[in-house]
């Protein structure tokens, strides 16, 4: 089992002594590598995806059962390399499927679907956004300095903010 770490204190009241709070939740076996996480105030759980190599699922976890209580199988969708999880309004929840540790992808995608609202649910219908890097020619790159992993992102108004590891 994975150990989930939730850090509250150093962002909330910085230069504070003793501000820092630790909280360790066990994850089930499910959750064998975690790259991705949004919390849903509506429900009050942790959406969570797996990175490369594992199923196309995402898992509504219950932090205060400490178990996973919804999940989801978007359509049409695989996991190359997924990397994080963005929620937008309506309950619209993005997958980032843009891992490209070797800067050799072509083909970079966003899978968008709207969160059900019967926990029972298991499949949602998703869409695919399909994108590229304008800056990006060669794959790879000659140049060690230049990175194309885009490791995490996030939903606001309306666009994608999305970020490499350089």
């Amino acid at each position: 089992m994975g150990l989930l770490l939730l850090l509250i204190g150093p962002f909330s009241s910085c230069g504070q002594a003793n501000s820092s709070y630790e909280k360790k939740l066990r994850l089930p076996k499910l959750m064998k590598e975690v790259s991705g996480i949004a919390y849903d105030r509506q429900t009050k759980l942790v959406w969570m995806v797996n990175d490369s190599g594992n199923s196309p699922e995402v898992f509504g976890y219950d932090p205060k059962a400490e178990k996973i209580t919804q999940v989801i199988k978007p359509d049409g969708a695989s996991n190359v390399d997924w990397e994080d999880l963005a929620l937008g309004p309506n309950r619209m929840l993005y997958v980032g499927d843009f891992g490209n540790n070797k800067s050799k992808r072509k083909n970079l995608q966003i899978y968008g679907f709207n969160l059900p609202t019967d926990p029972y649910v298991v499949r949602a219908e998703a869409w695919v956004l399909d994108f590229s890097l304008e800056d990006q020619t060669e794959f790879p790159p000659k140049s060690k300095k230049k990175s194309y992993d885009i490791e995490a992102f996030f939903y606001h108004q309306g666009h994608f903010y999305l970020f490499s590891r350089n």
